[in-house]
């Protein structure tokens, strides 16, 4: 039953290269496209639940490449808005843009996302410096 192309078949089920897609799944494919690729909010409004959802991605080659599609054109949208940020003349909004991006996408240069942690000894803190803490989340350098 291959074809060449996409072909509506009997009982309303799409054909690729002897792969389906139900009805049911391409709705749900539809949905999944209306709703950004929000694949949660799409399952609730098609009435499915994550595990059928994943089961039919698991299952079927050509449900799994569509929705796949999906998701790379909304990845694709998004990094349009962050290069039209990094280029944008808010400083502020392009810095932190232009981090993001190196964070995730510069390993192989080096850009990594680190996170530093303070440990504090609480008995040994006084008042004024728990009052810092509660404001600010963490200590200036003069109390330490």
């Amino acid at each position: 039953m291959a074809s060449q192309g996409n072909k509506q078949a009997k009982d309303n089920i799409r054909i690729l290269d002897d792969s389906i897609i139900s009805d049911d799944q391409l709705k749900f494919i539809k949905l999944l496209d209306k709703n950004n690729g929000l694949i949660y909010l799409s399952c609730k409004q098609h009435g499915i639940s994550h595990t059928t959802y994943y089961n039919w991605h698991k299952r079927n080659e050509l449900f799994a490449k569509e929705c796949n599609d999906i998701n790379e054109k909304f990845v694709d949208i998004v990094e349009g808005v962050l290069f039209k940020h990094i280029k944008g003349s808010n400083e502020a909004v392009s810095s932190s843009c232009a981090k993001y991006y190196l964070s995730t996408k510069g390993h192989s240069r080096g850009y990594k996302e680190r996170i530093e942690h303070q440990i504090i000894d609480w008995d040994k803190l006084t008042i004024d410096q728990i009052k810092y803490i509660k404001v600010h989340g963490c200590l200036p350098e003069t109390f330490k």
